[in-house]
C-alpha cells in the first residue's frame, strides 16, 4: 500500500512540472504574444526625399508668350515666383506632395483661366496652361521700333528697308518702310507675340556703253542680321530692334561688246 500511494504521488508531481513548464513557454507560444502583429513597435515609415515639378505654357493665339510671371502659392505660403522663357514656358522644380495654386500675371493682360489648383501625388504634374489676352484698356496702345543698317564700318542706315510685321494678333502682316536714318516703328499693338522680317533690294544699272547706251539693269538683294526676330509685347513698348543688311553678291554676267 504505501508503495502504492509512493507511486501515484510521483504521477502528481510530474503532472504538475509539466503545466509549469508548459506556461513558461519554453518554445511554445505564449500567453498574450500579439500573432496580428509580429513587430509592432516598428511601424514608422520611411521618410521620402523625392521631389516633383510643375510645368506649362503660356500663349497668345498659337505663340508662346515670353515674360508672363508664374505665381505659385501653398498653403497659404508663396514660393519664389518664375518668368516664361522665350517659347512660353514655364517650370517649378524640388516641389513635394500637396496641393499647389498657379497665378499668371502681366501688366495689360487677363488670362484664362486666372489660376489653376495643381496637386502633386507622387509624379511630376504638367500641362498647367494659360492663354493670354490684352485688356481692352491697353488694346492697340504699344509700339516696336529699331533700325535697319549696312555692313559697313560706320554702319550707315539701309533707308528704304521694308520690315514686315506679323503675329496671331494681327488680321493680315503690316510693313514698315525704314526712313532716311534706317528707322522704323509700328504702333497701335496689342500684348502679344509677333515676328519682324526685314527686306531690301535695289536697282543698279550695268554694262553702260557706247554699244549700250541704256546699259543693263540688274536688281541687288541684301540678306539680313538676323533673319527674322520674335519679340513679345507684356504691357510696354518693344524698342531697339535692329537688323544688318549685306548685299549679295551678283550673278555672273557678260556686257555685249
Amino acid at each position: 500500500m504505501k508503495l502504492d500511494r509512493l507511486f501515484f504521488t510521483l504521477i502528481a508531481l510530474l503532472a504538475v512540472s509539466a503545466t509549469i513548464f508548459t506556461g513558461c513557454g519554453g518554445g511554445g507560444s505564449g500567453a498574450g504574444t500579439d500573432t496580428t502583429n509580429p513587430n509592432p513597435t516598428n511601424s514608422t515609415p520611411t521618410a521620402n526625399n523625392t521631389t516633383y515639378n510643375i510645368s506649362g505654357t503660356v500663349t497668345s493665339g498659337s505663340a508662346g508668350m515670353q515674360g508672363i510671371t508664374i505665381t505659385l502659392t501653398t498653403a497659404g505660403a508663396t514660393n519664389p515666383a518664375t518668368v516664361t522663357d522665350a517659347n512660353g514656358h514655364y517650370t517649378f522644380t524640388g516641389l513635394a506632395n500637396g496641393q499647389y495654386t498657379l497665378t499668371p500675371s502681366a501688366s495689360g493682360s487677363t488670362f484664362t483661366p486666372a489660376s489653376r489648383a495643381v496637386t502633386i501625388s507622387g509624379g511630376d504634374s504638367t500641362g498647367n496652361d494659360f492663354t493670354a489676352s490684352a485688356t481692352s484698356s491697353n488694346l492697340g496702345g504699344y509700339s516696336i521700333s529699331g533700325i535697319v543698317t549696312r555692313t559697313t564700318s560706320t554702319g550707315l542706315p539701309l533707308s528704304g528697308a521694308a520690315v514686315t510685321l506679323s503675329g496671331p494678333n494681327l488680321a493680315s502682316s503690316i510693313t514698315a518702310t525704314a526712313d532716311a536714318n534706317g528707322n522704323y516703328s509700328f504702333s497701335g499693338l496689342s500684348n502679344g507675340t509677333y515676328t519682324l522680317t526685314p527686306s531690301y533690294s535695289t536697282t543698279i544699272v550695268v554694262c553702260k556703253g557706247i554699244s549700250l547706251p541704256g546699259g543693263l539693269t540688274k536688281t541687288v538683294t541684301y540678306s539680313f542680321s538676323p533673319v527674322d526676330m520674335t519679340i513679345s509685347i507684356t504691357g510696354a513698348d518693344s524698342t531697339g530692334m535692329s537688323f544688318v543688311g549685306t548685299s549679295n553678291p551678283l550673278p555672273h554676267f557678260v556686257c555685249p561688246v
